[in-house]
């Protein structure tokens, strides 16, 4: 998720569509992108209080006893993926609300121009550069 890194205090903030948080680590002020892992992203009903992103379930894939669900913004952007537990479904089509836990998020420097390329997990110090 494309946002920007900015010194707050005597450290560093990154800014997206999730909100503001604290990085760690020595970074430049500039582009970053925030990483996490789908597993990582809690998904509610529309309008569910204190989540950051609404969105609409744009793909739903039934994996074992888990479903992996491609979620389109509202505010637009990259597509967030997303894996819930079959106990609680949501067709494409259905409005949700997500956010991920401050502790699933790593910034890593740049925007990822492919987001197939970058690294899933990252450390919030890792120099983020293109796989060629």
């Amino acid at each position: 998720m494309p946002g920007t890194l900015h010194r707050h205090g005597h450290g560093m903030v990154h800014r997206s569509a999730l909100g503001e948080h604290e990085v760690s680590g020595e970074l430049p002020p500039g582009p970053g992108t925030l990483v996490f892992r789908h597993e990582s992203v809690r998904v509610h009903s529309a309008g569910t209080a204190g989540a950051a992103i609404s969105g609409t379930v744009t793909e739903a894939r039934v994996m074992g006893a888990r479903q992996r669900l491609r979620i389109d913004p509202d505010a637009g952007g990259a597509s967030v993926w997303a894996e819930v537990d079959l106990a609680q479904p949501f067709p494409p089509g259905s409005r949700i609300s997500i956010d991920v836990p401050i502790e699933a998020r790593h910034v890593i420097l740049g925007i990822a121009r492919d987001p197939g390329r970058v690294p899933i997990a990252a450390p919030a110090t890792q120099d983020w550069q293109p796989q060629r």
